[in-house]
């Protein structure tokens, strides 16, 4: 959510909700729901369940149930507007839809909130709604207390109980406590000599560890236990309310305090951020907004976190590999001399030799060479190979070293960040983050757009380049791809392009209608791409054959990827992707 100028969120952490406030947000939802209809059920990603609600003349609510790690909290919202994209609930849905609500009640002073429902069939149900943080649940019973439905269960079956369909419902036993309008002097007493601020909420039914610190806070300034006691339930038997949120319990520096909602102001220590709101239901309904936007930030955050490992991961692999890039140039540099010592020894070697030894030249011929020959080939043959070989492992080392100084920059750049994400609370800068673990992730190239209508419809998505002026360039990714983006999917003014004598890709060069050819350097470019797509892309100066879409043909009975070619024209470049 925004606050201020910036961006920022709330992150997670247990929420406070007493019974005491379960009481008067019953008591507003009763006067909300009643004689509204059921409608629909969805579920979001965030774990917010959403009762769609409507009276007869068209008012809506929803009725949303958060039920995430530690949370347990129910509301009602007047906006629908997010259900289009939550996930529908049908089989649930189908036993509560056209149900009235005819009551919204609070079970024996607990943190359970249950829905009176009758069916379009005279039938009595009841939703409940168990607000407990470590064991939230939702589900439905008959009118005999009979479990219909299990929507969301996190503590149905535990040590003390076992809830199943078909089965009574029974609430969680709690210890033996006193209600706390038969709370006497004495037993008040008798904890305030203890000294501990929880000994409340270890004997009196209702009251919470908070509540209960926040009375002997008060007795302290009154000095009286008892005093303060009988000041927070006059409140409570009088309806006196004044809700607030707040957030309490930050003790370390980076450490997110608990958020709460109470029906009342709290006064104790460590209480801050105190926010009023007109309601209970508002109070919770603007924590459930806070909440369900940190969660779909954290777990935005721990999508980028695993994107930036695994980015990690591939570019110490890739540092790895490229190395030792020195391998390739000493290969490069023997195949040379091995060449230029043939070449000035044509004499000496007949074809059919499969070995030789010749004077090195690079050492004025005092030292010796011993160099492997193909039988096949004539001598002035033999010294082409090696020249061909030499050329090829030279550019191997230089795409190595390029890959190898590229890796570096980029693993360097990602472990400067990687540290950032763990207490990362600004969505401004996890965005930032975000499109440079996904710039890296692309090769140091921006992400390519999607696939346009067409392509879709075909079922292709090829990769796309944008050049100077507006131009496109699509590359197929295979053999079927390639049939497709030539064959079904390229105009007759395209230009299309494929290395010559060797496999690669098909490339189109994009025409709009009514647009002049392209100038020669946008079809060099086009031919670059064709030939880094192509079984050539680590030899220089490769033949690519380009043009336009109309004179490639379909081969007859062909394999998928196969054309044949009218009016071609060859160009000669070095493979090579825009901007690279």
């Amino acid at each position: 959510f925004e606050q201020g100028a910036r961006s920022c969120y709330i992150r997670p952490m247990p929420l406070i909700l007493g019974a005491f406030t379960v009481t008067f947000l019953a008591r507003e939802l009763d006067g909300m729901l009643r004689g509204l209809e059921a409608r629909s059920v969805y579920i979001s990603d965030d774990r917010v369940v959403s009762i769609s609600l409507r009276a007869g003349g068209g008012r809506r609510s929803v009725l949303r149930f958060l039920h995430a790690p530690g949370f347990a909290l129910v509301c009602v919202d007047g906006r629908t507007d997010n259900e289009t994209r939550l996930t529908h609930l049908p089989r649930f849905e189908n036993l509560i839809r056209g149900s009235i609500v005819t009551a919204v009640e609070q079970v024996d002073l607990d943190r359970v909130v249950t829905v009176n429902l009758e069916s379009p069939r005279g039938e009595a149900r009841r939703l409940h709604f168990e607000l407990n943080p470590s064991f939230p649940n939702l589900f439905l019973t008959d009118a005999e207390g009979v479990v219909r439905a299990l929507l969301l269960k996190a503590g149905t079956h535990t040590r003390s109980r076992r809830i199943d369909v078909g089965k009574h419902y029974v609430t969680q036993p709690a210890p033996p406590r006193t209600h706390p309008f038969e709370v006497t002097g004495d037993l008040l007493g008798t904890l305030a000599r203890r000294g501990n601020p929880e000994a409340l909420s270890e004997a009196v039914a209702g009251v919470g560890p908070f509540l209960s610190r926040e009375i002997a806070h008060r007795a302290r300034a009154c000095g009286s236990l008892g005093e303060a006691f009988a000041d927070i339930m006059g409140a409570y038997r009088r309806g006196s309310v004044s809700p607030c949120t707040f957030a309490v319990g930050r003790q370390a520096p980076g450490r997110p305090p608990t958020i709460g909602i109470a029906w009342y102001t709290p006064r104790q220590d460590g209480v801050e951020e105190v926010k009023s709101a007109e309601t209970l239901n508002d109070a919770a309904l603007d924590i459930l907004r806070n909440l369900t936007a940190s969660l779909a930030f954290d777990r935005r955050r721990q999508q980028v976190k695993k994107t930036l490992e695994r980015e990690l991961r591939r570019l110490r692999k890739i540092e790895a590999e490229t190395r030792d890039a020195a391998g390739e140039r000493d290969a490069a540099e023997r195949c040379r001399r091995c060449a230029e010592a043939i070449m000035a020894n044509l004499g000496s070697i007949r074809k059919g030799d499969t070995e030789v030894s010749l004077p090195d030249l690079h050492t004025g011929g005092r030292a010796r060479m011993r160099i492997e020959l193909r039988p096949d080939l004539t001598p002035q043959r033999n010294a082409e190979a090696y020249f061909k070989r030499a050329r090829k492992s030279a550019r191997r080392a230089e795409l190595a070293q390029e890959k190898l100084e590229t890796a570096r920059r980029r693993l360097a750049d990602l472990e400067a960040i990687a540290g950032e994400l763990d207490g990362l609370t600004d969505a401004r800068r996890l965005t930032e983050i975000e499109e440079k673990v996904l710039f890296a992730r692309a090769g140091g190239r921006r992400q390519e757009p999607p696939a346009d209508e067409k392509a879709m419809r075909l079922g292709i998505k090829p990769r796309r380049y944008e050049l100077a002026g507006g131009w496109v360039v699509l590359v197929g990714r295979s053999a079927k791809e390639n049939d497709i983006l030539t064959h079904r999917y390229a105009s007759p003014g395209d230009f299309w392009f494929h290395a010559r004598q060797a496999q690669g890709a098909h490339v189109v060069l994009r025409r709009e209608k009514g647009k002049p050819p392209p100038p020669r350097h946008i079809l060099l470019e086009a031919a670059a791409i064709a030939a880094y797509y192509s079984k050539a892309r680590t030899s220089a100066n490769v033949p690519v054959s380009y043009t336009e879409k109309r004179y490639v043909k379909k081969v007859r009975k062909g394999p998928p990827g196969t054309a044949a070619m009218l009016r071609e024209k060859v160009v000669f470049v070095d493979p090579k992707l825009p901007g690279a």
